[in-house]
């Protein structure tokens, strides 16, 4: 298996996620999020680290690499559970506005 095959087959396992910056995502001029490119930044690790000295078996790669999914994942996490939360607020506030509507008609 190729240097890349390998590094292209951990990137199409991870989640869509932004560019994390010290753990906060970016955002381009008009506001949108910038959406991370695995493949690329894992290739970037793995470059800097090769440079260094490591092979891709070394538990200096292993980490980094580590480091980064763990990241991407962490973020997926925060933004189900933000979602999830959202939805319960929506359904707790319909399922409030429709009591306080047959309490005032029962009255």
């Amino acid at each position: 298996m190729s240097r890349n095959t390998r590094i292209r087959q951990m990137a199409e396992k991870l989640p869509p996620a932004p560019n994390l910056i010290n753990g906060k995502p970016q955002y381009d001029g008009a506001g949108k999020l910038i959406m991370a490119n695995h493949f690329r930044n894992l290739k970037e690790i793995e470059d800097k680290l090769e440079k260094a000295g490591y092979t891709n078996k070394s538990p200096q790669m292993l980490g980094a690499w580590s480091r980064y999914t763990q990241s991407v994942l962490k973020y997926n996490q925060k933004k189900l559970k933000r979602e999830k939360r959202d939805k319960i607020v929506v359904y707790a506030f319909i399922l409030i506005s429709v009591i306080t509507v047959i309490i005032k008609y029962l009255r």
